[in-house]
């Protein structure tokens, strides 16, 4: 019942997201044909772990997919159908922003997934070398697959979204920080595992949010959870030793699998060298904690 109250929530303030994104027409905004931008930055020279990439990505409403496999720093389309939404791309001495441009007029509040008038859909690649990669998006729809990248740090920031990142090889960087802050939405993490962070700080408002865990640690890490009204679902695969600590007005826990509890703290059974150190903080709603058999 209680997750039936959070998609509910989810739902109205974010209606579905299609595969194709289309975007209700705000009065002030004036479209045009759709215009495609070709993203083709090569690879910076003099870039290493220790001195990675700073790559950023800024954009409004719309929907990113991005991928590794770029032969340089970066490859892809990005079109659109606002003028003033033109990005605009800037690459110097190994710092990349790819900017979606601003109308001059004050927006509204809207929300994607309502007609076809609009057009903003990002496409794009990003190559093997030391990164350290930013996301700021509004309100889009975001499938990210970040396998084989090189990643020194992530930093995703979104509004209402349907977002899904996946890691399904392992970092071969060790990533210092990874941080997700987002709205009400729908976010899904998998592969965490293979992320290679130290350091894990989810901050989420009402939503429906997921975070896997699979993949085998080569260290030691601290996860942070916080979120308002949500459904929170944590995963972890067998032999991950994971020890969860709860915390917030959240009195709705559930575990499936073996664990072990002790007042507000729950443990996996697995035997491993390196421990997941999990601290949650949840308003109100549903949490449940996976184990996996």
């Amino acid at each position: 019942m209680k997750r039936a109250i959070i998609v509910m929530i989810v739902a109205l303030a974010l209606p579905s997201l299609a595969c194709s994104v289309s975007l209700p027409t705000p009065p002030q905004l004036t479209t045009g044909p759709t215009e495609t931008l070709s993203i083709n930055e090569p690879a910076p020279a003099g870039i290493s772990a220790d001195n990675p990439a700073e790559v950023t990505l800024r954009l409004g409403a719309g929907q990113l997919k991005l991928k590794g496999g770029a032969d340089g720093l970066a490859q892809g389309t990005i079109q659109y159908n606002v003028p003033d939404w033109k990005p605009t791309v800037t690459d110097q001495d190994g710092r990349l922003i790819i900017e979606q441009g601003q109308s001059q007029n004050k927006l509204p509040a809207w929300i994607p997934g309502q007609s076809n008038d609009l057009v903003n859909t990002w496409d794009l690649k990003l190559g093997s070398a030391p990164m350290n990669l930013t996301i700021a998006a509004g309100a889009f729809q975001g499938q990210s697959d970040l396998s084989g990248l090189h990643l020194r740090s992530l930093a995703i920031s979104d509004g209402a979204s349907d977002s899904e990142v996946d890691f399904t090889s392992p970092n071969p960087e060790v990533m210092d920080s990874f941080t997700y802050q987002t709205g009400a939405s729908a976010v899904r993490l998998s592969g965490l595992g293979y992320a290679n962070f130290k350091s894990l700080v989810f901050k989420g408002g009402a939503g429906d949010y997921r975070l896997n865990f699979d993949g085998d640690l080569t260290q030691s890490a601290d996860v942070q959870v916080s979120a308002g009204m949500s459904s929170m679902r944590l995963e972890f695969p067998a032999a991950t030793k994971a020890k969860v600590m709860v915390a917030g007005g959240i009195k709705n826990v559930t575990t499936d699998g073996t664990w072990t509890t002790h007042g507000d703290s729950y443990e996996t059974t697995a035997d491993s060298p390196y421990t997941l150190t999990v601290k949650i903080d949840v308003g109100m709603g549903s949490l449940t904690l996976v184990s996996a058999k």
